[in-house]
């Protein structure tokens, strides 16, 4: 909306200017507002006696402080005379005489330039005809004709000259105008026989692609084709071959290479993709035994001590008689503070605790 009312804003401008150009009969000098008209001897004075108090023996600094603020309030002033007048400038601009008026002042000034154009041409090719009637006449003069008959021959030369280069233009603006349209013409034809292969490239498409797709705009679809109940089915014969005896001992089998197949071709193809949300990237850490499984167990990934019964973490003392420690005193009572120790630990295997056993045993000779 504002593309189309810009050009009938400025028309309006120029209109304006144009009726206050031709009250005032002098445009240079009315062309703008002075800033004594837009802001008043009141608001001037108030100016003058603000810069005194501000600079008071600075000559310089005064006409500059003096200067920006009248350029500051010319600019407000500017502002509110814009806005002031925004809504009129509307209003304006939606009457329909208005835009008439306008449309009709468009077309006068695009008739002036066009006639302006062709008067320029007109004059120009009069002057030449003239330089060249003199060039001729001159010419014919140094050759020794008279006046008289040198004047005679310019004017038929030169109406002459004029006359078959005018054909001459003519004949090569109409070889010109037929070689546009006949490229116009091919040009058609061209897009025409393109827009058949385009054509053809749908109506195929629209076969062979999108069987079971919605068409349009999603209130028609594609008519499905059922089977007739009608037709003789092939598998319900009533007369027995007799090939297949017994049915009991007939078993379904199939290649588990290709179930295999396909299920490593789907993991590939979901490894490529990577995991969709949070709980197929937990299952892909647990598979690659980065998180423990769920519930959890604190026996995951024991590995050999699973077969390994918990009394034989526990009664450790049975092993003290073979290692040869005596029954009572020190060493004995220090033997069993060891296996008890060794009882309470959770993290070691029974093979190295004791072995731990055997080397105490072996610090302790």
């Amino acid at each position: 909306m504002f593309k189309r009312l810009l050009p009938r804003r400025r028309v309006i401008d120029q209109v304006i200017r144009s009726l206050s150009n031709e009250h005032s009969g002098d445009s240079k000098k009315n062309s703008g507002v002075s800033y004594k008209d837009a802001l008043g001897d009141e608001l001037l004075n108030a100016v003058d006696s603000v810069v005194d108090d501000l600079h008071v023996k600075d000559a310089v600094a005064k006409k500059a402080a003096k200067n920006s603020l009248i350029t500051k309030l010319m600019s407000y002033e500017r502002e509110t005379f814009h806005e002031a007048t925004a809504a009129q400038m509307q209003e304006m601009l939606n009457d329909k005489r208005v835009l008439a008026l306008l449309n009709s002042v468009a077309a006068d000034a695009g008739k002036a330039g066009a006639a302006s154009i062709t008067g320029a041409r007109i004059r120009h090719e009069r002057r030449a005809l003239l330089l060249l009637r003199r060039e001729v006449f001159y010419q014919a003069l140094q050759s020794g004709m008279k006046s008289s008959e040198a004047r005679s021959i310019a004017e038929k030369a030169v109406a002459e000259a004029h006359e078959k280069l005018t054909s001459e233009r003519k004949s090569k603006i109409d070889q010109q105008k037929t070689a546009e349209k006949e490229y116009e013409k091919k040009e058609v034809e061209k897009t025409e026989r393109e827009q058949k292969l385009y054509d053809y490239a749908l109506h195929m498409a629209e076969k062979m692609l999108f069987h079971d797709e919605i068409l349009g705009d999603g209130t028609e679809t594609r008519k499905s084709v059922g089977p007739d109940p009608n037709a003789p089915s092939l598998l319900k014969g009533t007369k027995r071959l007799g090939i297949f005896k017994s049915m009991e001992d007939l078993r379904e089998k199939s290649l588990g290479f290709w179930s295999d197949w396909n299920l490593r071709a789907a993991k590939i193809f979901n490894q490529s993709l990577g995991p969709e949300n949070s709980f197929e990237e937990q299952i892909e850490w647990t598979k690659g035994g980065k998180q423990w499984p769920y519930p959890i167990d604190n026996e995951f990934m024991i590995g050999p001590e699973a077969e390994v019964p918990f009394y034989d973490h526990i009664f450790l003392e049975r092993h003290l008689p073979g290692l040869g420690i005596p029954k009572d005193g020190p060493i004995a009572h220090f033997m069993e503070l060891v296996c008890v120790g060794l009882s309470k630990n959770p993290y070691m295997t029974v093979t190295k605790k004791n072995g731990t056993s055997s080397m105490v045993r072996k610090l302790l000779q």
